[in-house]
């Protein structure tokens, strides 16, 4: 999926004229600050697309929507993982099937499931917004609540491995 996605975004960077890996790295940037673009702003893109589409002589069926089918993967877990509190342990694409009307998801090999108690999906939930917010003081101490440990307990450590586990892989981590 994400490989698809990658190859989605490579084509629409290309049809504006722009530099593929650029446009990978400017919309990245906007999720993590939480600019993504609006479903209104989506919905005119994607009737834009359309047009374009039948002025161009195409009139078919859409394409698939990666985007949409990505959000909905991730709220399905998201829901799982904090609403629900039992979750699949092995998402991987091999259990993500893209059913035939090109919309709907189907998971599969529930053989990994996982149950969180109520207490730990809150920390988590807290962990994740002090990820938002790059805050290091405070993801150190909630990953210390959830029981999380390294080798000398430094903040900065724990603040870039909680970030790559559950936030981003992006230069700053590494560094």
């Amino acid at each position: 999926l994400v490989d698809a996605v990658r190859r989605r975004m490579r084509a629409i960077a290309e049809s504006e004229g722009r530099d593929p890996d650029e446009y990978e790295a400017a919309q990245l940037e906007a999720l993590r600050k939480g600019q993504a673009v609006t479903p209104e702003a989506m919905r005119r893109r994607v009737e834009m697309w359309r047009w374009w589409r039948w002025l161009r002589g195409f009139r078919g069926e859409d394409p698939v929507n990666l985007g949409e089918l990505m959000e909905t993967l991730l709220r399905i877990h998201g829901e799982q993982v904090f609403r629900d509190g039992v979750f699949n342990g092995d998402p991987h694409p091999g259990n993500i099937l893209l059913l035939e009307d090109g919309k709907t998801l189907g998971l599969i090999d529930f053989g990994q499931v996982k149950e969180l108690p109520l207490p730990f999906r809150l920390d988590l939930a807290k962990l994740v917004i002090a990820l938002s917010k790059k805050d290091v003081q405070e993801t150190a101490q909630l990953e210390r609540q959830l029981g999380m440990r390294t080798k000398y307990g430094k903040d900065e450590v724990r603040y870039r491995v909680c970030s790559f586990w559950l936030d981003r892989d992006t230069e700053d981590v590494f560094t």
